[in-house]
Order: C-alpha cells, then sequence, then structure tokens
C-alpha cells in the first residue's frame, strides 16, 4: 500500500482545518452568483427583455436539472477519495481519481447528447412562450456542448477537494469567472452575438477552468496524480462512486424538479407576490451558500477521518459544524428580520411588496435554524458513504412534503389570498421539519452501525 505523506484533515485543530477548507468554497459560491448577476445584467442590457426571459427562465431550470445531476456524481468521488486519502491508501486513491475522470468523460458528452434530445420537449412542458423558443434552444444547444468538458473539470475539482486542496478549484474558478464576464461583454455587447455569444463565453471560460485543473492533477506529486495512460474505469473504486453520487445526484435532481413545481404555485399569485418571493430568496440565499458550503466541508472532512478511522475526530467535527451553521442562521435570520424594509426597499419601490416581503421574512426566517441541522445531518451520513438515506428523506421532505401542500393544503383554505401566501410560504419549513426528523431517524441508525 502506498503511504501518502501530504498532510490531510486527520490532524490539526478542526476548527482551524475546517474553517481553511470553508473559505475557499463559500468564495467559490459567491464569484458564481456575481457571475450570474453579470450575464443577467448584460444579456438584459444588449440584447433585450426576450433574451433575459430565455437565458434566465425556462433555460436555467432545465441546466440546473443537468448540472445538480452531476454535481451529485462528483459528490461520489469527492468522498472515496477523501476515505482513501485519510486511509493514507495511494494505490486506492489513484483508483479513486482516474475512474472518477473517465466517468467524467463518459457521463458529459451523454448528458449533452440527452440533453440536445429533450430540449424542445422539455422546454414546451414549461410553457415557454413562442417568442423566446428559439432563441432559448440556440442557448440551450450551445451551452451543452460545454458538457463534455465541463463535467470532467467538476470531477478533477472534486479530487482536488477530497484530499482537502479547496484552494485550487476556487484560484480556476476565479479565472474561469473573469474570462466569461469578459467574453459575455466582447461576444454580446460588441459582436452582438446575442445569446449564443453568452453561451460561447460561458464554455470557453468553463473549458479554461476544466483544463487548469487536469493540469494540476496531472502535475501533483501525490497519490491523486492523473495519468492519460492510466485512465480506466476501476470497477470497485467506480461502483462506490456511484453508490454514493447516484442517490445524491437524484436528490438534486428532484430537489430543483421540486423548486420548479412550486414556483409555479407562487406564479398563480399577482407579480407584487413574485416579486417579493424572488426578493425573499436573493437573501435566504445568501445562508444557503454558507450553509451549502460548510455541508460540503463536513463531508471532506468526515470522509477523510472516516478512512483514517478517527472516529472521535469525526463526532468533535460535527459538533463544530452544528455551531457554525447555527451560528449562521440565527445571524442571518435575525440580521433579515431587524433589516427587512431597508432590505426590501433596496430592491424595490412598490410599498405593497415592501409588505409581502416582510411578511414572507417572519416565515421562512425564524426556521432557517432547521435547516442547519439538516445540511450537518446530510453531510455527516454522505461523508460516511450513506447517501441513500439522506436522498429518501430530501425525496420524503424537500419533495413529496412540500409540494403536496402547495398544491393540496393551500388550494383546499378558503381565505384571503395574504393569508394563502403565508400557507403557501410555510410549505418551506414544513418540508424542512419533515426532511430533519427523518435525517435524525436515518443519523441515529447510521451512527450505531458505524459505532461512532
Amino acid at each position: 500500500m502506498e503511504k501518502i505523506k501530504e498532510p490531510s484533515m486527520t490532524i490539526g485543530i478542526i476548527w482551524k482545518e475546517m474553517l481553511t477548507f470553508f473559505f475557499p468554497l463559500f468564495l467559490g459560491n459567491v464569484l458564481q452568483q456575481i457571475y450570474n448577476v453579470v450575464d443577467t445584467i448584460i444579456v438584459g442590457k444588449f440584447v433585450g427583455a426576450e433574451a433575459l426571459s430565455a437565458v434566465g427562465g425556462p433555460d436555467s431550470a432545465i441546466l440546473f436539472l443537468y448540472i445538480f445531476f452531476f454535481v451529485g456524481i462528483s459528490s461520489g468521488a469527492t468522498v472515496v477519495v477523501a476515505k482513501y486519502y485519510g486511509a493514507q491508501d495511494g494505490k486506492k486513491v489513484s483508483n479513486a481519481v482516474h475512474s472518477s475522470i473517465m466517468l467524467g468523460i463518459i457521463i458529459g458528452p451523454a448528458l449533452a447528447v440527452i440533453g440536445w434530445l429533450t430540449a424542445e420537449p422539455f422546454l414546451r412542458i414549461l410553457n415557454t412562450p413562442d417568442e423566446i423558443m428559439d432563441m432559448s434552444l440556440d442557448y440551450l444547444n450551445i451551452y451543452l456542448v460545454g458538457f463534455i468538458f465541463a463535467n470532467m473539470g467538476n470531477m478533477a475539482a472534486g479530487i482536488m477537494r477530497g484530499v482537502g486542496d479547496s484552494k485550487r478549484p476556487f484560484y480556476y474558478l476565479l479565472v474561469s469567472t473573469i474570462i466569461n464576464i469578459v467574453l459575455d461583454v466582447v461576444f454580446v455587447c460588441f459582436f452582438k452575438w446575442g445569446v449564443a455569444g453568452a453561451a460561447w463565453a460561458t464554455n470557453i471560460a468553463q473549458f479554461v477552468s476544466a483544463a487548469l485543473a487536469m493540469r494540476a492533477l496531472m502535475v501533483t506529486d501525490g497519490p491523486h496524480r492523473f495519468s492519460i495512460k492510466a485512465c480506466k474505469l476501476h470497477r470497485n473504486e467506480t461502483i462506490e462512486i456511484l453508490r454514493i453520487g447516484l442517490p445524491n445526484a437524484i436528490r438534486s435532481t428532484m430537489f430543483s424538479i421540486s423548486n420548479v413545481l412550486v414556483q409555479a404555485a407562487i406564479n398563480s399569485f399577482s407579480t407584487l407576490y413574485i416579486a417579493g418571493a424572488a426578493i425573499e430568496a436573493k437573501v435566504d440565499g445568501i445562508f444557503f451558500m454558507i450553509n451549502e458550503s460548510f455541508g460540503n466541508t463536513l463531508i471532506t472532512f468526515i470522509g477523510q477521518n472516516y478512512g483514517a478511522q478517527k472516529k472521535e475526530r469525526i463526532i468533535k467535527g460535527i459538533r463544530w459544524s452544528l455551531l457554525f451553521c447555527c451560528s449562521t442562521a440565527i445571524i442571518v435570520s435575525v440580521l433579515a428580520l431587524l433589516f427587512v424594509r431597508p432590505i426590501a426597499w433596496a430592491f424595490t419601490d412598490e410599498a405593497q411588496v415592501v409588505e409581502i416581503v416582510r411578511l414572507t421574512f417572519w416565515v421562512i426566517m425564524p426556521p432557517l435554524i432547521i435547516c442547519a441541522f439538516m445540511e450537518v445531518l446530510s453531510g455527516t451520513m454522505t461523508g460516511l458513504e450513506h447517501s441513500i438515506e439522506p436522498t429518501i428523506a430530501t425525496l420524503v421532505g424537500a419533495c413529496f412534503v412540500r409540494v403536496a401542500w402547495a398544491y393540496l393544503v393551500v388550494p383546499s383554505v378558503v381565505a384571503a389570498k395574504s393569508v394563502k401566501w403565508v400557507l403557501l410560504m410555510v410549505s418551506w419549513p414544513a418540508g424542512w421539519v419533515a426532511v430533519v426528523i427523518l435525517d435524525f431517524i436515518f443519523y441515529l441508525r447510521v451512527k450505531k452501525k458505524e459505532g461512532i
């Protein structure tokens, strides 16, 4: 067994190691949000409202399904690499690395082909207006070309995170974001390529990011070094990656679908309510970015210490994660409720929308702490290679309960529109409660099975 000499998350001060890993992850999420905002502004200002509707509406909903699916698969690579890295088994780390990249090579083009074949039917299902149908198809078909190499980049970044390196993926994302914004300006503003220009800008930026990540793996001195000659699927490691990654992929995809369904219920209200929900989503999105970054940090931390059989360290890591996530939930909730009106006025001049935002904040913000427990419990189980359990919890709670509440409970109540709106917003915390109850039950079983 090839021993690993590089430092890992199995040693050192726990909270310090976790925060060092967390910040690049979080900043990476911030970069993506910044890019999304800039991209939206450029398309909206220089192409028009129809282009903005095409890129930001149905196309985003469809692309998120595919992106979330592959991100779920790549999480399997992170967990498996982390486990063997923590166990100091260089041979299995190498096998997991090459299996992961090979999966990226296979799945990326497969998703692109599926996307091309189903793009128009999906757009029809989403009731895409005829006036933006051609534009939506053009953007989707070009964007999907990038899946061929973007998914390899995701796998490479997942591998680096598995060995405890979250900094280099952040640097590559920073370079990619800058390139994307610059090319958006060149292709859309100067070349007048419209939505096609925005799609090609993204593809080129993703190619650069993937190339940088792959090069990093090819020149590293560690056991996670990648060699083209050694690239193949190793049976045991491939099965492990898919056993963990597929449930996560299904969970992410179904969660995305449920979001689309609940959004459709929101759209049945007036534009004032839709605007209020959009503003609230921008604010709680800050919390979810932080929460998700802590969750991914915990997955890698537990994966490495699980491989190293440091069970006491795993328990301490769980406690620190709970502290981080709960503190974030409390801070975001309190600040949002204290400054709800200034926040709302920053987005709109409509007094009615401000009142709707205030109402929505009081429903959504106080229960955010439930999501902190949800993230830690699901991250713990995933890190311990039990990804089916949190997937079941998410499907039942976040998908079934939330959608059933929105489409069965809310319509059955005869009340004023504001009351029905509050009931619809309650679908989120109702789903969270269901998820965290199931997660806790599953966690107790996993904890007993793994002896932690």
